[in-house]
């Protein structure tokens, strides 16, 4: 038998003694121990001797014993999942208010309307109050939709304005040097590199000024 059934620890010796690895005893040993893998395969169910039934005698009836246990174990689970947590959550919903109840989600909407872009809530909301009205019990109330709030998507192009206002920071920055440089007399090498440099950051902010364009154009 395994070492945790002489543990000084209440909770490891209970543990240890209902293991089935650590069940039965061998009768050659004062406390039951089995040294050798034949003593292992025959040995007695109980620490009681003569042996009236061994271990492997209900072997198969502890392992049938085991799958319904996790069998009943999955039930529970898939009962609990099923059908408590749902009433569950219908009782707390029904107990409170909540913007899933008087609000709705639309995640797919054309980005740019070709007619009227600039009434987009508002030609939303009359097609909304439409379909209300061609429901089965139709709803009439021209209030029955009170807001519609368009949440934009700009795919970045806070960051890219961002990023241009920085960059048109850095090209001022270079153009005072090089008229600081120009007119004390500096080293005309250093005034040729920040005209390079501010003309390469004028570039860069031409593409993200294309760049935002195109994607307002979207």
């Amino acid at each position: 038998m395994g070492t945790q059934v002489d543990s000084t620890s209440t909770f490891y010796k209970l543990m240890g003694m209902t293991t089935i690895a650590n069940l039965g005893a061998c009768e050659d040993d004062e406390k039951g121990r089995c040294h050798t893998t034949q003593e292992m395969h025959d040995r007695c169910l109980w620490n009681d001797f003569p042996c009236q039934m061994k271990l492997k005698d209900v072997t198969q009836w502890m392992g049938l014993a085991d799958g319904v246990g996790i069998l009943f174990i999955l039930g529970w689970g898939l009962i609990f999942q099923r059908f408590h947590m749902p009433r569950v959550v219908r009782r707390i919903d029904a107990m409170h208010a909540t913007p899933s109840d008087y609000a709705v989600d639309v995640p797919v909407l054309p980005f740019k309307l070709k007619e009227g872009h600039e009434t987009y809530e508002a030609q939303l909301k009359d097609h909304f109050c439409g379909v209300l009205k061609s429901l089965k019990t139709p709803i009439e109330d021209p209030d029955a939709v009170v807001e519609v709030a368009l949440i934009r998507k700009y795919d970045g192009a806070i960051s890219k304005f961002m990023a241009k206002g920085e960059c048109l920071q850095r090209q001022h920055g270079d153009i005072i040097k090089k008229k600081q440089l120009q007119e004390s007399g500096g080293d005309q090498q250093k005034i040729a590199s920040l005209e390079k440099a501010a003309m390469a950051k004028y570039r860069k902010m031409t593409a993200i000024e294309k760049s935002l364009r195109k994607q307002a154009e979207n």
